[in-house]
């Protein structure tokens, strides 16, 4: 090479094929030896090479000053001082010229998928260099636009991916699971993180590029890019002391209220309809990967706030939505605001999630039972009162709670039958934590006064409460809807084994639901008849005997001359037959039947009809299932029937 130098007709061309070829060789001593060359080249042939070879040389330690061998990047480093030294200003003014280039270059690189990688070292090189120099550099509004938008362009998010990504990996903190969703480009994180570290540095330069990503924000292309981004910004600050972080918070509350914004208006659960029952395990989309983003920027935002003021701030702003979003049938969506939830147990100090649902209830309970009001703006409000309850088990919630119901409850009393579901899925989440709550909570006694012969103990406030949603909800049993149906009767078992020690409750409720019961029983839908059967079972089990004159006349004859019918039909049945909701009600009747009779007191011959249904399942041909549950079914009837002789 040092021969070819002197020949006249000498061309940079050269320099440039060896650069190209050997700057990304994966051997390091050839990456080392290819510094080497240029840096001897440029000091030796100052005058003749060294201003032919300026450009390669910037370029070529831009890449190798990141280089994971610490021999290359002291080299690379010394390269930099010594052009420093020999350009001055030049060196500055080359370095600006780069990033504005690589700014441009890299959306281009990926729309057509190119080699962003090699660009975004680039990048950090020339970041990496440029706070090395004295004093801090100015990062103007256009160039700071041009790189937001180019690293929100390489933050793009691989749809097809996200799902199974998550199905595989199981994130640790905020920052990993970031870090585990895939992009739709072949870029590194840690490439774009340690971006964010250069940039973080420089106060100026941070400044413009947080007010880059508030003005890029309402630009859909790049939306999810830039929250991404906004996230790394977050965890480069949490290990960077600012000397000003009042500016630093000012933006974070301003992105942390754009985040919830976008969120509220991020649509994309069809109506729960009632007419009929489908798969609500949508695939990813693009709205999905946006809400998947700004839920964990929150999560980022509730990690970094430095104080403890502010973070009680955005956790008022941003925890309905954060509620509201854990009830989502995108189960990426759904486990991205638990992981913000468990970052605001973190930074507000709380023992649990328990604990934070009790300590904010009485900021988002209000705002559920206003909401309520003008229902058909606000349809998944009910989804956060349904995480609220399944997320805390202290009793104390049940106040605010109970208010929420009420409201709820004026929505079911309108008269329409439509958009009911959330709601019911709501109520049903009350009853199971009032079932929770006050599960050993009995009546009190009271002594016996002349005076007063009719003094009755005081019940508690969950018993009126439970008597409530019962007694307004039990019109729809008899709706048109089966899924509708199915989650009344879910309420109506709840509410029972609410007031299991409480008769002069559960007796009467028991009592007006009994014919809503019955057309349950017989209906076609097999699923309705299954969930029917299980609350029978518990009326059974809370009443005892005061059921038998119900039963015996009503129930057991249509359901024991079915079982029996059906039981010729199930022997020898193919595989799909498992799955239909036939087999379900007869594996629900077998199991069931012998907790039924037991309660309701029986005499020998009802025992006697219930194991002639049993001895038509213990034949070998039945279902495995259903020849145990029979078999079971038929001890118990022997075991009875033993002891009352």
């Amino acid at each position: 090479l040092f021969i070819h130098l002197n020949v006249p007709d000498f061309s940079v061309f050269q320099f440039t094929c060896l650069y190209s070829k050997l700057v990304g060789h994966e051997d390091h001593q050839v990456r080392h030896e290819l510094l080497s060359l240029f840096y001897i080249v440029y000091k030796q042939c100052s005058n003749t090479i060294a201003p032919l070879i300026e450009d390669i040389m910037i370029d070529l330690i831009q890449i190798l000053i990141t280089d994971p061998y610490d021999v290359i990047g002291l080299l690379s480093r010394r390269v930099h001082n010594y052009l420093m030294l020999t350009m001055n200003e030049k060196y500055m003014d080359c370095l600006k010229y780069r990033l504005h280039m690589l700014s441009v270059k890299i959306p281009r690189e990926a729309t057509v998928k190119g080699d962003v990688e090699k660009c975004l070292k680039q990048l950090l090189g020339v970041l990496i260099n440029m706070n090395s120099l004295r004093g801090s550099f100015l990062l103007v509004g256009e160039t700071a636009e041009l790189l937001i938008v180019a690293l929100s362009s390489c933050l793009q998010l691989n749809i097809r991916r996200v799902s199974l990504n998550r199905e595989v990996i199981e994130a640790a903190d905020i920052f990993s699971l970031l870090d585990d969703l895939p992009l739709s480009l072949d870029t590194r994180k840690g490439t774009v993180a340690e971006i964010a570290i250069q940039l973080i540095k420089n106060e100026q330069a941070h400044a413009n590029c947080i007010s880059a990503i508030v003005a890029n924000s309402e630009r859909s292309e790049t939306l999810s890019g830039c929250y991404h981004l906004a996230a790394y910004f977050l965890q480069a600050f949490s290990t960077t002391v600012m000397d000003s972080p009042e500016k630093f918070i000012d933006t974070l509350q301003v992105l942390v209220e754009q985040s919830v914004a976008l969120l509220q208006k991020i649509d994309i659960h069809p109506s729960s309809r009632d007419d009929f029952i489908e798969d609500d395990n949508y695939e990813q989309c693009a709205e999905s990967c946006l809400a998947t983003i700004l839920l964990s920027f929150c999560a980022a935002a509730f990690t970094c706030t430095p104080s403890i003021f502010v973070c009680q701030k955005l956790m008022i702003q941003s925890l309905f939505e954060i509620f509201k979003w854990t009830g989502s049938s995108y189960s990426v969506c759904a486990e991205s605001a638990e992981y913000a939830l468990k970052a605001a147990v973190l930074a507000a100090r709380e023992v649990n999630i328990s604990s934070l649902c009790l300590t904010y209830a009485k900021y988002l309970l209000p705002k559920v039972a206003i909401c309520c009001r003008t229902y058909d703006n606000n349809l998944r409000a009910p989804c956060v009162l349904s995480s609220l309850l399944d997320h805390c088990d202290s009793c104390h919630l049940f106040d605010s709670a109970n208010h929420a119901v009420q409201e709820l409850l004026g929505v079911v009393d309108s008269g329409s039958q439509k958009w009911l579901i959330l709601i019911l899925k709501a109520l049903l989440s009350f009853q199971k934590a009032v079932g929770i709550w006050f599960s050993d909570v009995k009546p009190e006694e009271v002594q016996f006064n002349q005076d007063n012969v009719d003094e009755k103990a005081v019940k508690p406030d969950f018993v009126e409460s439970v008597n409530t949603v019962s007694k307004r909800t039990q019109h729809l049993l008899f709706c048109s809807h089966i899924r509708i149906r199915i989650l009344v009767l879910k309420i109506l078992d709840s509410c029972m084994k609410n007031l299991r020690h409480f008769p002069d409750d559960h007796l009467p409720m028991i009592h007006h639901n009994w014919p809503a019961i019955l057309d349950c029983l017989v209906n076609e839908d097999f699923s309705l008849r299954v969930e029917a059967f299980k609350v029978l079972r518990t009326m059974c089990e809370i009443s005892g005997s005061f059921c038998y004159r119900r039963i015996i006349p009503s129930v057991w004859p249509s359901v024991r001359e079915f079982m029996i019918c059906q039981g010729a039909k199930s022997v020898n049945a193919q595989r799909a037959y498992l799955y239909s909701s036939t087999y379900k009600y007869q594996e629900v009747v077998l199991e069931n039947l012998g907790v039924i009779f037991r309660h309701i007191e029986p005499n020998e011959v009802d025992w006697k009809s219930v194991m002639m249904l049993a001895s038509v399942y213990c034949d070998d041909a039945q279902p495995e299932k259903l020849k145990h549950a029979a078999e079971s079914l038929l001890s118990l009837c022997e075991e009875e029937l033993h002891e009352n002789v």
